[in-house]
């Protein structure tokens, strides 16, 4: 056994027997601290003294059943050991039936003295008593564990077992459920939200180069790509330092029919100048609505890209005009176009 010393609180009792460690439990707050004392006092005590201390806070009767050798074991514990075991009697005291909280108390000790088989099935007890069955299976079974020569535990056990198995496999089915929900849930999120986002020019420009072959205004540079993981949506924005911008959008789910007006052009002033244009591009009808501003002119449209259908919408400011396609955007809309061949 240990001698008094200081030891590694993580690696306690690591000396002793079950049998040893379960008539540990018996010794009372009060034998424990009459050791502390003795230590603090550092002098030996005879069996006499001690038996005499000991008759001073022990009944008679227990005295006279355990013997002094009951509780001779107590003076090799080390201080470590010691302290713990006061600990554990005082969170024992304060789990009277009268008390709150006693299972986290009983969960406290068992954690302290996992040997303690007295408390395992008084945790047992907590959750049969609140009428959780599943718990008070899962915490009888280590009760066995630690006193697998309990036959009655054992009993209590296989019986137990045998009556929670249909709850528990309805709880395995609604835990599946419950994770396939989760999953879904996600795999939506990740629809509609988990976008991968480059200002790679490189990425854009082969966004691009799955929607249309045509010539990009010269004045507007790849600026944004947003790629949906799952649907293979691409947005592809091209701008400048200006007010010019295009941008394109394509998935597999498009179809081939041109935005809504955006709601700044339902309260902007009447156009000078509109136009639609409307030809086939790749088998696929396309259409694109050209409308002039007096400091800006836009592009709404759709057409048959690569891979998909696409959408297009653009905004070019005049004063930028010098910098794009000779013709504005009129002339750039026919790029679209198929050449006609004779």
């Amino acid at each position: 056994m240990a001698r008094p010393h200081e030891s590694d609180p993580n690696d306690l009792f690591g000396s002793y027997s079950d049998d040893e460690k379960r008539k540990m439990s018996e010794w009372t707050l009060e034998t424990l601290e009459l050791e502390r004392d003795r230590r603090q006092q550092q002098h030996e005590v005879l069996d006499e003294e001690l038996l005499e201390r000991l008759s001073g806070i022990a009944p008679p009767d227990q005295l006279a059943a355990k013997g002094i050798e009951f509780y001779r074991p107590m003076q090799q514990l080390s201080n470590d050991e010691l302290e713990r075991l006061i600990e554990i009697r005082k969170l024992y005291l304060s789990s009277s039936p009268y008390s709150s909280g006693r299972i986290e108390i009983y969960k406290r000790i068992s954690k302290a003295a996992p040997w303690d088989e007295t408390c395992l099935l008084r945790i047992v007890a907590e959750y049969e008593e609140s009428d959780e069955p599943l718990n008070a299976c899962d915490w009888l079974a280590k009760a066995v564990d630690v006193n697998p020569s309990n036959t009655s535990s054992r009993a209590k056990l296989d019986g137990l077992t045998a009556a929670t198995a249909g709850l528990r496999r309805r709880i395995r089915i609604l835990r599946f459920v419950s994770y396939a929900s989760a999953a879904c849930v996600v795999l939506l999120l990740a629809w509609s939200a988990g976008y991968r986002i480059s200002w790679d020019e490189t990425k854009v420009l082969e966004a691009v180069a799955g929607m249309v072959d045509t010539k990009i205004p010269s004045d507007v540079v790849p600026d944004i790509l947003i790629r949906h993981v799952f649907t293979g949506y691409e947005r592809v924005k091209f701008s400048n330092l200006g007010g010019s911008y295009l941008i394109l959008v394509t998935s597999p789910f498009r179809r081939l029919q041109h935005l809504s007006v955006p709601k700044s052009e339902l309260t902007a002033a009447e156009p000078s100048e509109a136009k639609t244009s409307r030809f086939t591009i790749r088998g696929g009808e396309a259409e694109f609505i050209y409308k002039k501003y007096n400091r800006h002119e836009t592009v709404l449209g759709y057409f048959q890209g690569k891979k998909h259908p696409v959408s297009l919408r653009a905004r070019f400011e005049s004063a930028d005009r010098d910098t794009y396609s000779t013709g504005g955007p009129p002339e750039w809309i026919q790029t679209f176009e198929p050449q006609k061949t004779n």
